[in-house]
């Protein structure tokens, strides 16, 4: 990089000359431009990607340069005069492609610029640390206690670096596939699998153990699939009506379904030492009864309590190992459509529009969140946002611990049907058979995917790696953004 002002006064030279064997200032030669963002709201980017097609709403540039302020020679000339440890602190506000560039001009910046330990694994926590920290409401010893508080719940990046499972050669990898990531989220560049099998429409999904996906349907079977290899390796049918709902318990043990027939099951995940299920041993162990309409939804609060919530606008509390009602939460004017847990805290959706936070072992009704012109229909709860979406088409973020709500989200054309979150990030799916995904932060509509499904989306998954939806038109699709990628999850 040559200066771009060689014509200078003589007094210039003379004493850009005598200065040449001093080390230079910092500000002499370097100077960041900071980050020149374009983002147009109007201007929106068509691109398909296998099947469906995906929309992203804006483009986002950000670059930073390195100016010369008409010293002769190169930057990597005045660079190497520098201490590595302070090359370092400046190579961090580079991005990869620039220190891929520094690290091509001489041996000593090259050697700096592989440096995995140091440049590498700064790079990485600071990029992507928001990949392992999240916070959410502290689960006080006492219970009774309705103080919200955050903590950390994944320890923080930099003390991975200690760790004996990462070795020092990897930094850069974990870098690049990261980036890699990124960028295919940020241009919905995903690989497209479908699992069939159903006979009727899928109405729920949800993970069991990264590998495999349980699904509950309008044929009333339960399935399980592995994603190693899309196949069904389980299926069982132990309800009289649709399966509306499903929730694994966060010790991968058992799970609980809903159904149209007005009752839940509780079930035995058997397990080999490998991890693998063991299909012949899928157990139903008990039916809970008492609800005199169809189950919607269900949670399951600190592997203790069964929550149900049913069209008959009632949702109750029930003991895991009895299968007793314990409690009923009364307050709903409608069908309840949506539950989701958090701790002890559960958060229930109503057709009659409002949203509600409970505590599930006093049956208290914490705070009513209003604000819904219609009916809803899904709920998701990270301990810290409440996310409603309903008939008025809009998905409502509400703050957990101020009864606030934060943004709302507008841009499907019919009901909201099924919403996940993880981090600042939540996916939906909608009866306008797209799944969009938002920053749930800024409101913003990050992708927007159609022709996923040929009718109606009932249910969406969101991780890191991969969107996962379930329809109306008896499939479960795969969005998967991290193929082939090796990384930490």
């Amino acid at each position: 990089m040559e200066s771009r002002n060689n014509t200078t006064s003589s007094s210039s030279s003379s004493s850009s000359s005598s200065s040449s064997s001093k080390r230079p200032r910092l500000s002499n030669f370097l100077k960041f431009s900071g980050a020149s963002i374009s983002n147009s709201n109007n201007t929106k980017r068509r691109q398909r990607f296998n099947n469906p097609s995906v929309s992203t709403p804006s483009s986002t540039t950000v670059t930073a340069t390195l100016m010369n302020t008409g010293i002769t020679g190169t930057v990597s000339d005045y660079l190497q005069q520098l201490p590595p440890e302070l090359i370092q602190k400046l190579f961090i506000h580079l991005d990869a492609i620039s220190i891929g560039r520094l690290a091509q001009t001489c041996r000593q910046l090259h050697m700096i610029c592989n440096d995995d330990h140091g440049v590498w694994r700064t790079l990485f926590i600071k990029h992507f640390n928001n990949y392992f920290s999240t916070t959410t409401y502290h689960r006080h010893h006492h219970h009774h206690h309705h103080h919200h508080q955050q903590q950390q719940i994944v320890p923080p990046l930099a003390s991975l670096a200690s760790s004996s499972s990462l070795s020092l050669s990897s930094w850069h990898n974990l870098y690049r596939n990261h980036y890699i990531l990124e960028r295919r989220w940020q241009r919905g560049q995903a690989n497209v699998r479908y699992l069939t099998g159903h006979t009727d429409s899928v109405y729920c999904i949800v993970r069991y153990k990264k590998q495999y996906i349980v699904s509950g349907s309008r044929d009333h079977s339960v399935k399980l699939w592995d994603l190693d290899n899309y196949t069904c390796v389980a299926s069982e049918t132990h309800h009289e009506g649709s399966v509306l709902c499903l929730k694994i318990a966060s010790d991968n043990e058992w799970m609980v379904s809903g159904s149209s027939d007005g009752t839940c099951v509780v079930w035995k995940l058997n397990t080999s030492s490998s991890g693998k299920i063991n299909v012949n041993k899928l157990q139903p162990l008990s039916r809970l009864r008492g609800h005199t309409n169809g189950v919607l939804d269900v949670c399951i609060v600190e592997n203790k309590y069964i929550v149900t919530a049913s069209r008959d606008a009632t949702v109750r509390v029930w003991d895991r190992y009895s299968a007793k009602e314990l409690r009923r939460l009364e307050g709903h004017a409608g069908p309840v459509n949506a539950l989701q847990s958090h701790g002890y805290y559960v958060v229930s959706a109503s057709g009659d529009s409002k949203v509600k936070l409970w505590h599930a072992e006093t049956g208290e009704c914490l705070k009513t969140f209003d604000g819904h012109t219609r009916g809803l229909a899904c709920a998701r709860f990270d301990g810290m946002r409440i996310y409603s979406g309903g008939q008025d088409t809009v998905l409502r973020v509400w703050d957990a611990q101020t009864g606030q709500c934060s943004a709302v989200l507008e841009g499907h054309d019919q009901l909201v049907r099924t919403v996940d979150c993880c981090g600042d990030r939540a996916v939906t799916g909608s009866y306008d058979r797209t799944i969009k995904l938002w920053d749930s932060v800024s409101g913003q509509c990050l992708l927007s995917f159609q022709g996923g499904h040929d009718s109606w989306v009932f249910n969406v998954l969101l991780s890191k790696t991969q969107i996962i939806s379930a329809g109306q038109d008896k499939r479960i699709m795969i969005l998967d953004f991290g193929s082939d990628l090796n990384l930490i999850k």
